[in-house]
């Protein structure tokens, strides 16, 4: 019987502990910036879609409060977030947008 007893503490450690990593694991790739593509934008600027290289789409939310930038300099949506342009988009516990960071697509050579 106590045999019993100690392999049944140690399963139910064990669950208790890799679901706490799970829960650590989640938080983790929450707040991962999501980079990607601009594919499209809201008629009521209020949201765009943005591919990234691996994985599906991602439609970013934004609020009166989102900051953007162009590079390293403060900027506006209009001019960040443009179909094509490439981003990397910081959210909040609420998947709102907190700061979007764009670069401008690269100008094709001619010739």
């Amino acid at each position: 019987m106590g045999r019993m007893r100690i392999v049944a503490m140690m399963a139910l450690v064990l669950f208790a502990a890799s679901a706490a990593m799970a829960a650590v694991a989640a938080a983790d790739v929450a707040a991962a910036p999501a980079k990607g593509k601009v594919t499209s934008v809201a008629d009521n600027n209020l949201s765009f879609v943005i591919t990234p290289k691996k994985g599906a789409d991602v439609t970013v939310t934004v609020d009166k409060d989102t900051k953007y930038k162009l590079g390293d300099a403060d900027s506006t949506m209009d001019v960040v977030v443009k179909v094509g342009n490439s981003v990397e988009v910081t959210l909040n516990d609420a998947k709102v947008a907190t700061l979007v960071v764009g670069k401008a697509p690269k100008a094709r050579k001619n010739g």
